[in-house]
């Protein structure tokens, strides 16, 4: 009976998880930064063309992880391809981390696995960054990977889990630079670990401070180098870019400090949280009180009996991992919602720690007590993600999304296509856009269209002769001035928050227009 009811529970969160993850696939239109990936991927798919760029959209993985997965599933012609299609071909890194969460139940308890796995379904931060044309959730499973790898070297010393370190650590950092934050926070739990486990610190001392470092250095370094050189010389053609992999530090380090995405050092700590903006609520305050209840049971037991904790210690060290990798990211000014997604991968295992303690307790009352807390708690948290990931899924007010594009964007698009299908140039009609913020995802939408132009602070020569003109509230006054406006309609519509564009189209061609539509 307690099975069943278990096994509905867990479907259920993975059936909402997966309903959340479809809907964002479909209905959320594309953030800037998932068109400028998705051009970079489709450069590769199309011309077979890629070079790591160090001033660029980070690592090579996703793209020819993309590019893999397309050929895989029938090679679609790429003027089909659109983002939506591209956050699909992510959905299976989700399953992956549900396998390895289970992989990892001998060191945490069944029940504890299958807890990260509903957690992770339900999480607001997960169900939308999970199908994000970006590198995070590669990244993620990146990580989880990594710490996985490091707890099982740390039981039990192996050539194999140093050649796994080796490859999940260069899988990380062939994903996305910031797996440089990461890998002191691992460190820094396993030194947490090892303080409470005798067995574990004589393991560690034979493995380091023994010959036997020769060996395990040299298969992780080996797997490392293999992974590392493989991606970032673009499987030989450019071995410039392990050299530029290095150099691209400089870049994120400036960008690190610039003040143009900073926020205070609690960004991350309400994310986690509960915030309200203007009636909405979103957080992801129920499963972060799982992971603390979690975490505080293991030290509980540790406290209690010191002997064989090797679960709790397993707990122990996952928070720690998390917290530390948390505490890292807030100590630099650069914050997005995003980066916060892998530290919380392996905060899920501690729910799950939390959830299947709370389902182990004997007495009838206690465990109908507790499966009636977790059902609360559960629903709670549905209700913040679907805030997040669906009612709001691209609305400024969601603090889950950062600087995302908004809908009515996909109203000026459309606007282009319908004057397209009405000029005499059709889809070669000339477009300008003139903004000192950037177009993104305008190139992506538009890239079919041979004489779209892109300025930031300057005006094109003849300007004219282009039958439709966007600019920004920055260079609307320039250009208003430059142009016979008696010869043009206005409209105006939203690209992110706060950021309007004034969109000019020839009086002829938008007559035309709406005489067609009568």
């Amino acid at each position: 009976m307690k099975n069943a009811l278990y096994i509905l529970l867990i479907f259920a969160c993975v059936f909402v998880g997966f309903s959340n993850r479809s809907f964002n696939i479909r209905e959320r239109i594309p953030h800037a930064d998932e068109a400028e990936q998705a051009s970079v991927f489709l450069n590769l798919f199309q011309n077979g063309e890629y070079k790591y760029n160090p001033n660029g959209p980070h690592g090579p993985t996703l793209y020819y992880y993309a590019a893999a997965a397309a050929n895989m599933a029938g090679s679609p012609a790429p003027v089909q391809i659109t983002v939506n299609y591209l956050r699909s071909l992510l959905l299976p890194f989700s399953l992956l981390i549900m396998a390895l969460y289970i992989l990892f139940s001998p060191y945490v308890g069944r029940m504890a696995a299958w807890g990260a796995c509903a957690a992770f379904c339900l999480s607001a931060t997960a169900s939308i960054y999970s199908v994000y044309f970006v590198q995070e959730i590669i990244f993620a499973a990146a990580i989880l990977a990594l710490a996985q790898a490091v707890w099982k070297f740390a039981l039990k010393p192996s050539a194999l889990c140093a050649a796994a370190i080796g490859i999940f650590a260069a899988a990380a950092q062939s994903t996305k630079e910031t797996a440089a934050i990461a890998y002191p926070a691992i460190l820094l739990a396993l030194a947490i670990a090892a303080s409470l486990d005798r067995e574990m610190r004589e393991n560690l001392k034979s493995a380091i401070f023994t010959r036997k470092i020769l060996k395990f250095a040299a298969w992780s370094a080996g797997g490392f180098i293999i992974v590392f050189a493989a991606f970032y010389s673009s499987f030989g053609d450019n071995w410039r870019g392990v050299i530029d992999a290095f150099l691209s530090y400089a870049h994120f380090v400036q960008k690190a400090g610039s003040p143009e995405h900073s926020s205070g050092f609690a960004y991350y700590l309400k994310l986690l949280a509960i915030q309200k903006c203007e009636g909405a609520r979103f957080g992801e305050l129920p499963i972060l009180l799982l992971s603390i209840g979690g975490f505080l049971t293991a030290c509980f037991e540790i406290f209690k009996n010191k002997k064989d904790n090797k679960k709790a210690i397993a707990v122990i060290f996952m928070f720690s991992a998390a917290t530390a990798n948390i505490f890292l990211l807030s100590c630099i000014s650069y914050k997005t919602p995003w980066l916060i997604l892998s530290p919380i991968l392996l905060l899920f295992i501690c729910a799950g720690y939390a959830i299947q303690k709370a389902l182990s307790l004997r007495r009838p009352a206690a465990w109908i007590v507790s499966v009636l807390a977790l059902c609360a708690a559960g629903y709670w948290q549905y209700g913040l993600t679907k805030a997040a990931a669906a009612r709001y899924n691209c609305d400024p007010r969601n603090p889950f999304i950062y600087s995302h594009t908004v809908k009515d964007f996909g109203n000026l698009i459309k606007r282009v296509e319908d004057c397209a299908k009405v000029s005499e140039y059709g889809s070669d009609i000339p477009v300008a856009f003139i903004t000192a913020n950037s177009p993104w995802p305008a190139p992506w939408y538009l890239r079919n269209y041979r004489n779209v132009g892109y300025w930031d602070s300057r005006l094109p020569q003849d300007i004219g002769v282009y039958e439709i003109i966007v600019c920004d509230s920055n260079m609307e006054e320039v250009v208003s001035k430059s142009i016979d406006k008696s010869k043009y309609a206005s409209e105006f519509f939203g690209l992110r928050k706060n950021l309007i564009l004034t969109v000019y189209i020839k009086k002829e061609l938008f007559d035309t227009l709406i005489e067609g539509r009568k």
